[in-house]
């Protein structure tokens, strides 16, 4: 897998946890999710797993990072957790009520939230701790061109000198199929999500 997200699972929910704790009931809301058997494909460091388990699911995990698949049994340890990408689930078809895939007719959607900052400094330590592209991007700069980096991060983000809040945004894609009640083929089930941040 790509080593974007070979990071702890403390560091993660510093960099994306404001924003994907605030999405997952948004999500679940969208998907339809009120309970049942549902997978968790990509289940990062268990923002959605944690609110699916809370609507009363019965919930198994999938997440390829041996990081996040650590965070995840300590914070679930009763949840089936296990660690393979999307391509690769390790279910028979049938297996779940509902997953979160592209099959049949799609709705999509951009689902917002705001989280906030104290200062520049909480951002700027978030985005060191090398999550995701972001991350990799600042770790590959020279000293020089960090300084530069920050300088103009700030500026763009309005010059903060104290609290400021950004918005996060997720595309997702809804799927419903003609018989609702027929199992869903866990060979082709995937996340539809994505996410990204914004200055507000």
């Amino acid at each position: 897998m790509s080593g974007f997200f070979r990071v702890g699972g403390s560091a993660y929910d510093d960099f994306m946890g404001r924003y994907s704790v605030r999405l997952a009931p948004l999500f679940a809301d969208f998907a339809g999710v009120h309970g049942g058997r549902v997978l968790d494909v990509g289940a990062g460091t268990g923002a959605l797993t944690g609110e699916l388990v809370r609507r009363g699911a019965d919930v198994a995990a999938v997440e390829p990072s041996p990081e996040f698949c650590a965070a995840l049994r300590e914070r679930f340890p009763s949840l089936e957790v296990a660690e393979a990408p999307a391509e690769q689930l390790p279910f028979p078809d049938g297996s779940f009520d509902v997953a979160l895939a592209p099959l049949g007719r799609v709705e999509s959607a951009e689902l917002e939230v705001t989280a906030d900052y104290d200062d520049f400094e909480e951002f700027w330590h978030a985005l060191e701790r090398q999550v995701g592209p972001a991350g990799a991007w600042l770790a590959s700069l020279s000293d020089e061109q960090r300084a530069r980096a920050r300088e103009e991060m700030h500026r763009q983000l309005g010059s903060p000198s104290g609290t400021f809040s950004l918005t996060g945004r997720c595309y997702a894609a809804r799927v419903s199929t003609d018989a609702r009640s027929a199992p869903v083929p866990t060979s082709v089930t995937s996340t539809s999500s994505s996410r990204s941040t914004n200055s507000t």
